[in-house]
């Protein structure tokens, strides 16, 4: 994400946190904009539960190390449900948020940590999916996004499967581009500098082929910074 001194703006509505029963007709979301409309979250909260289809989505955040949560350009304190990393989807589909700033780069030390379960849908689902934007670098390699994602079953850990964003098809594709790179089988990093965040282009589709009862997601700093002290930097999850 950018930093205060870019224009603000919306993101891409593609199909995000999707999670569905085995024998469900269709597949309930998890939808930020509602939750924002219905006030079941405030700027700063740590953990939430709600209602979707037949069972219940709970999302906690928790901090690692020197890492904090903070707010873009002086804004709300994130996680914070909002607009403002959401590409080219407008002001009318939120997103969920994240925005931090660590003392120093140790991906395995600092980071913010964001578990999503889901219980009450008589087993773990299939056809999880969700889209994550804005992973990028600072054009000055003030700051560096990196992110972690691993499903789970009980104790199996469940890979997640990535597609990044052509823009030249405008669709999601499972070649790894130029601007968001893939470490491994669960780790992802911004190649690109400073993206807008009206742009697509730093977006990445994340699905889970096999059956789930949760996932976690780690956003921290790269070693593409250039400052022992990153700056502030951002990404977001989608429905």
């Amino acid at each position: 994400m950018k930093r205060s001194n870019l224009i603000l703006a919306g993101l891409i509505a593609t199909a995000s946190l999707i999670p569905q029963a085995a024998q469900a007709q269709t597949a309930p979301v998890l939808d930020w904009e509602e939750i924002a409309q219905n006030e079941e979250w405030d700027s700063g909260q740590r953990s939430g539960t709600f209602d979707v289809g037949s069972g219940t989505v709970t999302v906690d955040f928790e901090t690692g190390g020197d890492t904090r949560f903070v707010g873009f350009g002086g804004g709300s304190i994130t996680p914070d449900i909002n607009s403002v990393v959401n590409g080219s989807a407008g002001d009318d589909d939120r997103t969920m948020h994240m925005q931090i700033d660590s003392g120093s780069v140790n991906p395995a030390e600092n980071f913010i940590k964001m578990t999503t379960s889901f219980n009450g849908f008589g087993g773990p689902l299939q056809g999880v999916s969700f889209n994550l934007y804005d992973i990028d670098i600072s054009g000055g390699r003030s700051w560096h996004d990196r992110v972690m994602i691993k499903g789970f079953l009980g104790d199996q850990v469940v890979s997640p499967e990535f597609s990044f964003y052509d823009k030249i098809t405008a669709d999601y594709t499972a070649d790894s581009s130029n601007i968001v790179s893939q470490l491994d089988a669960h780790t992802l990093q911004g190649n690109k500098s400073q993206i807008d965040n009206n742009k697509d282009d730093a977006n990445v589709k994340v699905s889970f082929g096999g059956a789930i009862d949760r996932f976690e997601l780690f956003f921290t700093d790269g070693f593409g910074t250039g400052k022992d002290n990153p700056s502030s930097h951002g990404i977001s999850i989608g429905d």
